[in-house]
């Protein structure tokens, strides 16, 4: 593999097998990844930068968000659904352990459905992969304009 290997690049179709993480740390960085890639086709196709600008490692992943957000291209409750995954996955990458109050809050506070809500009570972390999927495909959509 390594760093000359081809990037996974998301299908709707493959998110919700994804996302069936074996535990949360998985979880949470696939979850990142599946939006980190769709943010790179945005900022490739609207913005023209080129893929070797995006694949350097002075190009973080919060300097994307950012670029989309200060365009104001991302409505509010996708941007916060953005920041909030964005977070959970620095979490689980830079730290040992996560206290799960922390991640519990980000999660109900900070991610946002941004299509159909489902009825009853959901899992957190259930709530999360729909949100994931629900952000992709809200991305996505701006690739279609």
């Amino acid at each position: 593999m390594g760093l000359n290997s081809p990037k996974w690049i998301p299908k709707k179709e493959d998110i919700d097998e994804k996302l069936e993480a074996s535990n949360e740390r998985e979880l949470f960085v696939i979850g990142q990844i599946i939006i980190e890639r769709i943010l790179d086709k945005i900022i490739i196709e609207i913005f023209h930068i080129p893929e070797k600008i995006l694949d350097n490692t002075r190009f973080p992943m919060q300097l994307r968000i950012d670029l989309l957000s200060e365009s104001d291209l991302l409505e509010e409750d996708l941007k916060k659904n953005v920041k909030g995954i964005n977070t959970l996955r620095n979490w689980y990458t830079h730290r040992i352990s996560v206290p799960t109050n922390d991640v519990d809050g980000v999660i109900r506070k900070n991610l946002v459905y941004l299509g159909t809500a489902p009825g009853g009570e959901v899992d957190l972390l259930d709530k999360y992969r729909i949100c994931v999927k629900q952000t992709f495909n809200e991305l996505e959509k701006m690739l279609d304009k």
